[in-house]
This record gives structure tokens, C-alpha cells and sequence, in this order.
């Protein structure tokens, strides 16, 4: 039992009693220190770099995330009025400091004096032990801060054509989703509007994020990016959207492919993943199909990426506006026909009709038809029933982006699609032969 000693004869509160709490208090006290000089860091080097005035140093910084630990936590103790004292004097000094760099440098920014309330926040925060809470918080402002160079320079490119077309996104998204019903109508009940929409969103949204990427770091980095985080969304969405992108760019086209090819291998890791979880047992059937697939992909990937390196791009490319939603309502009906093939296939042909249902499923969605088949194969389905309907649906699924490469894309972009994707259907005929 920790012994207890009590400091004067006065009745004090807890916090005047020397207990296990201390390591607490000081881990507390030593992340508000550290967070404090993190945001502190930062701003003392973009302000000498900018010459700005100096209104806070690291120190500066340190010591009023120290502040607002410790008046947070006196508050909780003895009285909530030490807090709203701090945060008076706090404000009072953020706002003389304010008004002095306006009279003598002609400073207008308010930057660092908002970082500087926002971290005296930070150690409130702290002292209510919501470290965690407090360290997102401090690692969102850090960068916020640090991306100031990168969106003064996208500032600069965005038009009134750029501002009006995430207008357009943010309704369609926002505003519109909301309203739909989420479940199903029709024959056959497979028409959910608010599930319908949020592929409309996702292709949308895609195309748009894609923009963005390219306004600030250009194509050849972002592109590539783009292709490997869409991959863990919706591969067969990111088809759509670089399709509709590299007719409105040609120039691009092959960058695109490569995208879009780096998305299609990024589905069979996530098949693996998903697979182990619903049923690991079935794993060591599967994963040389899958690995043979994805060894294929990259194999593509490999071959496109040095294509595009060797070429010289001449030409300046002019982006126009990057939302469209005629190609992302086309995704969304063809989503919607699939689903009500697949169903009545399902229904009137009935079970044993598993590998038309499987290529039928993925020619829109590969991981439902995965799910459901791996689960199966834990009660009554046989593995290699199991695993040739897996496969199935991953060769559905890409030969659909392959003809959406086509029907949807610039003549180059459904070339160089069907070359690498072809590689990859080839790998995975070989495999379900292999089974």
C-alpha cells in the first residue's frame, strides 16, 4: 500500500497528496512539454522563413501547452475559474501581440496566434487524459501548418471553374445522400438508391480527389498514388474514372493505365486478406491462384512504369473540370443491371449454378461474392468448389475493367489495359486449371 504524505495541515485537495498518481501527472505534463515544442518548432522556422515577426518561439510554445495542462488540471481540482483566468490572460497576450506586429511589421496573418490558442487547448486537453485525442490533434495542426507552402501554390492554379465543380461534388455528396432511402425496391429487391449513390460518389469522387493530386504534386507522382489507395476502395470505380480522365487527356493516357493496372493488383492482396478472415482454412488453396495473379500484376506494373520513364512528355497538360457525373451515372446503372442478373441467376437457376453466379457477381463486386463463397466453403461447399468460384469472380472482375478500359477510355488507355490486364488473366486461367 504506497504511503501517503500530506503537505502543510491546511485541508488540500487530492492533488497535494504524493500517491501513484504522480507518474500520471508527469507523463501528462512531459506530452503537453513535447507537443507543445513540436508546434512551437514548426513555427519558429516558417516564420523566420517567411520574415514574419517572431511572435513565439519553441519555448513559447512549450510553455503554453505546460499552461494549459496545469491550469486544466487545477480547474478539475480546486475551482473551474483557474481555467477561465488562463485562458483570459492566455487571450489577452495573444491579442497585444497581435496588435503590435500590425503596428510595427504590418502583419495581418493570425496563423500563429491561433496555433498558440489552439495548443494552450491542446494541454486542456491533456490534463482530461485524452492523450490520444490531444496527440491527432497536434499531429493535424503540425501538418496544417506545414502544407502552407503546398496550398498557397494550389491557391494559385484553382480556377472559379475548380471552386464551382467542388460545389457540385459537395451537394451530390452531402446534401443529396442523406435523403435516400437505404433499402431495397423492385423485382427482385437489388435497387438500393442510397448504396446506387454512393458509387456515384465513389467514381465521382475519385476523379476529383485524382485533380486535386495532380494540381499539387503533379501527374507522374500522384497518379501512380492514386491507383494504389483507390486499389483498397474500388479498383473497378478507379477503371471508370482514369477511363473518362484519358479521354479528356491523352497525354496521359499511359500514366493512367498504369494507375488504373496498379489498382487491379491491389485486389488480390485484399482478396487474401478478406479470405483469411472469413475462412483461413481455405487460404493455402487459394493463395498460389491468387499470388500467381498478383506476381502478374506487377509484373505489368513493372513494364508500364518503365514505358512511361523512357517517354518524354513534351507537351504541358491542360486540366479541365474534373467533375462528371454522365460516367459515373452510366457506372451506377450498369452496377445495378448486374446485381439484378446476378440475382435472378441466383433464384431461378438456383445453387448449383455457383461459377455463373460468381463471374456474374464479379463483374460489379469481387469482394461480396468472395465473402459469401468462403464462408460457404466453412459449412458445405468443397474447397476447390470454393476456391474455382473465387478465382472466377477475380477474372470476372477483370475482364470487366478491361472492357471498361475500352468502351470508356482513350484508344491508347484500352490498349495498354488489355496487354497488362490480359497477363493477368492468364496467370489466373492457369491457376483454376492448377486447382
Amino acid at each position: 500500500m504506497p504511503i501517503k504524505y500530506k503537505i502543510g495541515v491546511a485541508k488540500l485537495p487530492r492533488f497535494y497528496y504524493v500517491e501513484n498518481v504522480e507518474l500520471e501527472l508527469l507523463k501528462r505534463l512531459g506530452l503537453a512539454i513535447a507537443l507543445g515544442l513540436l508546434v512551437g518548432i514548426e513555427r519558429e522556422f516558417s516564420q523566420r522563413r517567411e520574415g514574419e515577426p517572431l511572435f513565439a518561439g519553441n519555448r513559447t510554445f512549450a510553455l503554453l501547452a505546460l499552461l494549459g495542462t496545469i491550469s486544466g488540471y487545477l480547474a478539475a481540482q480546486i475551482s473551474p475559474f483557474i481555467l477561465f483566468g488562463a485562458l483570459l490572460i492566455v487571450g489577452a497576450l495573444i491579442v497585444i501581440s497581435y496588435f503590435l506586429s500590425v503596428r510595427t511589421a504590418g502583419h495581418l496573418g493570425t496563423t500563429t496566434e491561433v496555433s498558440a490558442l489552439l495548443t494552450f487547448l491542446i494541454g486542456v486537453i491533456i490534463a482530461a487524459g485524452e492523450l490520444f485525442f490531444a496527440s491527432v490533434t497536434t499531429i493535424a495542426l503540425v501538418t496544417l501548418l506545414a502544407l502552407k507552402p503546398s496550398f498557397k501554390a494550389l491557391t494559385g492554379k484553382i480556377s472559379y471553374e475548380d471552386i464551382f465543380a467542388t460545389l457540385k461534388f459537395a451537394i451530390i455528396s452531402i446534401v443529396i445522400l442523406p435523403f435516400l432511402p437505404n433499402r431495397t425496391f423492385g423485382p427482385l429487391e437489388v435497387f438500393n438508391p442510397a448504396e446506387t449513390w454512393l458509387m456515384v460518389i465513389l467514381v465521382a469522387g475519385l476523379s476529383f480527389a485524382g485533380y486535386v493530386l495532380v494540381k499539387i504534386v503533379g501527374p507522374q507522382r500522384s497518379i501512380p498514388l492514386i491507383g494504389l489507395l483507390g486499389g483498397l476502395v474500388s479498383s473497378t470505380a478507379l477503371t471508370v474514372s482514369f477511363a473518362q480522365r484519358s479521354k479528356q487527356n491523352l497525354e496521359l493516357s499511359r500514366l493512367l493505365a498504369l494507375g488504373a493496372v496498379i489498382a487491379s493488383t491491389t485486389m488480390f492482396p485484399r482478396l487474401l486478406i478478406e479470405i483469411s478472415a472469413a475462412n483461413s482454412a481455405l487460404l493455402p488453396k487459394i493463395v498460389f491462384s491468387l499470388t500467381s495473379m498478383m506476381v502478374a500484376g506487377l509484373i505489368a506494373v513493372g513494364w508500364l512504369w518503365r514505358m512511361e520513364r523512357s517517354r518524354q512528355q513534351t507537351t504541358e497538360v491542360q486540366f479541365t473540370n474534373p467533375f462528371s457525373i454522365t460516367p459515373a451515372l452510366k457506372f451506377a446503372l450498369l452496377f445495378v443491371f448486374i446485381l439484378f442478373v446476378s440475382k435472378a441467376a441466383l433464384d431461378f437457376i438456383g445453387t448449383r449454378a455457383l461459377y455463373f453466379t460468381a463471374v456474374l457477381a464479379g463483374l460489379t463486386d469481387v469482394d461480396a461474392i468472395t465473402l459469401s463463397v468462403a464462408r460457404l466453403a466453412r459449412e458445405s461447399l468443397e474447397a476447390s468448389t470454393a476456391t474455382r468460384a473465387i478465382i472466377l469472380a477475380a477474372l470476372s472482375n477483370t475482364l470487366m475493367k478491361g472492357a471498361i478500359a475500352f468502351l470508356l477510355g482513350a484508344r491508347i488507355f484500352g490498349r495498354q489495359m488489355a496487354l497488362a490486364l490480359g497477363l493477368v488473366l492468364l496467370a489466373g486461367v492457369i491457376g483454376i486449371v492448377l486447382v
